[in-house]
């Protein structure tokens, strides 16, 4: 809990509610996942303003992570199509 107040400013009782309000599921993907282990839900932030987002799955976390610079993201775009 205090890991997640350092972190991200917000208390555990917070996250669960963003849970709860996402119905256990990743806000990306829709899937279905649980609130805690090593495939728990993840916090997704800003990384430059430190922003709570809302709550994602790790592969949907670590993809978000990778593409969050948004000039690269929209050059990656082009370049699939």
């Amino acid at each position: 809990s205090r890991k997640l107040e350092r972190m991200y400013g917000i208390t555990l009782a917070e996250k669960k509610a963003m849970y709860d309000a996402q119905g256990g599921r990743c806000a990306l993907c829709d899937r279905e996942v649980p609130f805690r282990g090593q495939n728990g839900i993840c916090i997704d932030h800003n990384h430059a303003t430190g922003q709570v987002r809302k709550l994602l799955c790790r592969l949907c976390n670590l993809a978000v992570a990778y593409v969050e610079n948004v000039t690269w993201l929209q050059r990656a775009l082009e370049y699939l199509k």
